[in-house]
Parts: C-alpha cells; sequence; structure tokens
C-alpha cells in the first residue's frame, strides 16, 4: 500500500460507482470518498455503500477536515461547485483533476454547438436556434465557464482524461496556465467481461447513445438511408436524455420519413444498465457521429462483444482506438449492404482492449498517479 491519502470528491453515477468499488478492491492506498448532492437518497449508491461514501448537502461545504487530512485530492468530473472547492485547496495539497468530457467540452467557447457538423446545425434551425436568446445564453455561459475554468487550472497538478488523445487537446484550449502532467484514470477494468464472455446475438443497429444533438443524428440517418438495411433488423435510437424536447421530436419525424422501411425503435424512457446493456447485445451494427469524446461505455461494450463500430472519424476517442492499433472504421466507411456484415478484426480489438482495460495496467496507472512527483 502506498504512503499517500487520497480524498476522491465524485459524484452520484454510475461511472463513479464503478470507481469507487474497483478501488474498494484493489485497496492501493489509504482513501475516503466524498459526494456533494442536495438530493437525500442516492441513485446509485446502497446502504451497503456507508462505509464507502460521505454524503456531504452541497451548499455546505465541509469538506475542511477531509482536505486537511488528504495528501491528494482527485476531483471527478468538474462541475461548478467543484471550482469552488479547488480554490479553497491549499497550496501544499496535490490536485488532480480526472475529467469525464462534459466538464471540458461544455465549458469551452460555443459549448456544445462547437461539437455539432453542419447537417446538426440545419437541424437546430428548424427546432432549437428558433429560440435565439437561449442560444445566446448558452454561449454567454460557456465564456463565463471557461473564464472560471483557466482560473484554476493553475492549482491543477494532475489530468486524466478518457482518452489520452484529449489531454493536448484541452491544454492547447486553456493555454500557459494549464500546467497540469497526464495521469490516467480508468473507471472500470474488462474483469467482468472476461467472465461472462458476452458475444453479438442479433444483427440490429443502433445508433448514438443520447438524445445530446452531439450525438450528430440527422448524419447518421442520411447515411443509414442510402445503405440496405434487411427488414429484420431493427434500428434503436437512444433519446431518453440530453436533447430538447423540439429537438428530440425533429429526429423522431426525421428517422420516419427517411428510414420508413425499417422497423425504428426509440429509446425514451430511462432504463436499467441490465435492460439498455441487453439491447447493446442484439446489436450488430453500432454508428456514432461525436466529434468529441463520448458513449465510451457504449462503444466499449460493441467492440468487445464482437459489434462492427462506425465511429467520426475527427473523434478523439477513434483517433484513440486507431493509435492503440485497433481496426475500427469511420461513417465514411460504411457498406452499403448492413444486412450481412462481418467482422474479422475481433480477436486484434478485443485483445488491445483487454490490455487497456486490464487490472494491471489500471493498478500500473493508479500507483503512479498516487506516488508521482508533481510541481
Amino acid at each position: 500500500m502506498i504512503n499517500r491519502k487520497v480524498l476522491n470528491i465524485g459524484k452520484d453515477s454510475i461511472h463513479f460507482k464503478a470507481f469507487v468499488d474497483q478501488q474498494k478492491k484493489y485497496n492501493l492506498c489509504e482513501y475516503k470518498n466524498v459526494i456533494i448532492t442536495e438530493r437525500n437518497n442516492l441513485e446509485f449508491f446502497d446502504s451497503n455503500d456507508d462505509e464507502e461514501i460521505v454524503v456531504v448537502k452541497e451548499k455546505q461545504f465541509q469538506l475542511d477536515n477531509y482536505i486537511s487530512w488528504a495528501d491528494i485530492i482527485i476531483v471527478h468530473c468538474l462541475e461548478d461547485h467543484k471550482i469552488r472547492i479547488i480554490e479553497s485547496i491549499p497550496d501544499s495539497k496535490i490536485v488532480v483533476w480526472a475529467g469525464w468530457g462534459a466538464d471540458y467540452y461544455n465549458r469551452f467557447i460555443g459549448g456544445e454547438y462547437r461539437y455539432f457538423n453542419w447537417q446538426t446545425h440545419k437541424a437546430m434551425l428548424l427546432s432549437d436556434y428558433k429560440y435565439p436568446l437561449r442560444v445566446l445564453k448558452k454561449t454567454i455561459l460557456s465564456i463565463q465557464s471557461l473564464y472560471r475554468l483557466k482560473k484554476i487550472t493553475v492549482r491543477v497538478d494532475g489530468f486524466s482524461t478518457p482518452c489520452n488523445t484529449e489531454f493536448q487537446y484541452v491544454k492547447n484550449i486553456l493555454g500557459n496556465s494549464f500546467r497540469a502532467k497526464s495521469v490516467q484514470i480508468r473507471y472500470s477494468s474488462n474483469e467482468k467481461y472476461q467472465e461472462k464472455g458476452v458475444s453479438c446475438i442479433g444483427n440490429n443497429i443502433i445508433i448514438g447513445n443520447s438524445a445530446d444533438p452531439t450525438n450528430n443524428h440527422i448524419s447518421i440517418i442520411n447515411s443509414l438511408s442510402n445503405c440496405c438495411i434487411d427488414n429484420e433488423q431493427i434500428i434503436f435510437i437512444p433519446l431518453s436524455y440530453g436533447g430538447t424536447k423540439r429537438y428530440v421530436s425533429f429526429v423522431k419525424d426525421y428517422a420516419k420519413k427517411h428510414l420508413d422501411n425499417n422497423e425504428i425503435v426509440f429509446l425514451e424512457e430511462r432504463l436499467s444498465k441490465e435492460e439498455y446493456f441487453s439491447i447493446i447485445n442484439t446489436c450488430n451494427i453500432g454508428v456514432y457521429a461525436h466529434s468529441r469524446q463520448q458513449a465510451v461505455g457504449n462503444i466499449r461494450a460493441m467492440i468487445e462483444q464482437g459489434s462492427n463500430v462506425y465511429l467520426s472519424g475527427i473523434s478523439p476517442l477513434y483517433v484513440f482506438l486507431k493509435r492503440s492499433g485497433m481496426q475500427i472504421k469511420t461513417i465514411k466507411e460504411l457498406p452499403m449492404d448492413l444486412s450481412r456484415v462481418k467482422n474479422r478484426m475481433h480477436t486484434n480489438n478485443l485483445n488491445i482492449l483487454n490490455d487497456l482495460f486490464s487490472k494491471q495496467r489500471i493498478i500500473k496507472e493508479f500507483e503512479e498517479l498516487i506516488s508521482g512527483e508533481y510541481g
């Protein structure tokens, strides 16, 4: 066990739950976990986690004792109230920002709008852009948010992103004041997958992972409309969170119009993790048009089960996977006939994925984070 005390400031989410479970299992250092929330009940943690989690009300930042106890403070997903916490942490403490994606992408000038392709912008003209004051408000908020972020980045000693290809991108935007070194935190290993050995059991298609317009649904629908899709193939479109009602309505109408010969299932109700991944398990094809890192869990599950994944060629995740040696295709490489797509690179991709998320790698990277030199 490494002789450094770690305070994790997290959030009530499936990702932080996986991290807490993993931390308890590997027991690499002395640690404490804090969740800051206004909820009375946690959604992803239960009574069995009481010994692992301390819940603090958002408006009562009673963290001084925890911060003084710790050598390293890891801030998981940098929400606004956590920026205020970082501002109050003494210089003698090491601060690590474990980024998730939305906590930095949405803070850059333009917010989510900078990750829409032209087809999404066109769709938004017919839906959300009809309300220009809301667009202006979001843009102003992103400028203010970036200003606040730049103020505290000088205090961040280490920075982790889901894909290391994002590190330089974020550094370029934040400028010279961002002096953090690159570290790596992975939130779950591949141990459970290797125990189950899940394989794809269907030939369905899934596009995107949410109703967020950064999924660029319209461009995917246009691409699929030019393909041959078997009548028995179901097209799943997850729309349970992320977008406005107007955008969701537009996507549904557009899909019905341009994929009218196919069975489409819109996943608008929130599903359990088990229910959602049972649907993914029936999908042989996954199409994700994000230009930013997004849907990592979905894409990882698709690769693990041997499905065919098509990503945007400018996605940091695509670049990361390709540099790792995976044979991943872009949306431009979608075959005309989607009824009989085979994946001949499953073994190669699975071996690489197993290495990226192996227990040994996760332990090694976290030990390097804890024991590393900062400054």
